[in-house]
């Protein structure tokens, strides 16, 4: 997870190489691509203290849903939605930046949007 945090604050520090930004980014698109790893990475990656972390963290959730929604088993969709109602729903109160309320906001339409109400009653 250390080597996904670096590749973030690399891809937005200026001071960072073309080439180096490259490497970043195309760790961060395996990251966001890898229906497993993005769930339990990003999820990790929510208790980080830097904002533009946790903003990557909300739009790869957010990614995960959009692009790999229909790839996921039942049981990784109920993770989802039970880590959205017991951390994201609380953790939208907590959070001061706009920038991040808006993505909280996103990741929780977008699963709304694919199960609501048939499969998801208790939202």
């Amino acid at each position: 997870m250390d080597n996904v945090v670096r590749a973030i604050l690399a891809s937005h520090d200026p001071s960072t190489s073309n080439q180096q930004r490259v490497q970043a980014l195309e760790l961060l698109e395996r990251v966001k691509n890898n229906v497993g790893e993005n769930f339990q990475i990003s999820t990790q990656l929510l208790a980080h203290s830097n904002p533009i972390i946790k903003h990557f963290a909300f739009h790869s959730l957010e990614m995960l849903v959009k692009a790999k929604w229909n790839q996921l088993d039942s049981t990784q969709k109920e993770k989802l939605k039970e880590f959205t109602v017991k951390n994201m729903f609380p953790l939208s109160q907590k959070v001061k930046a706009h920038f991040l309320r808006e993505k909280i906001a996103d990741v929780v339409t977008q699963i709304a949007l694919r199960e609501w109400p048939q499969r998801w009653p208790k939202l």
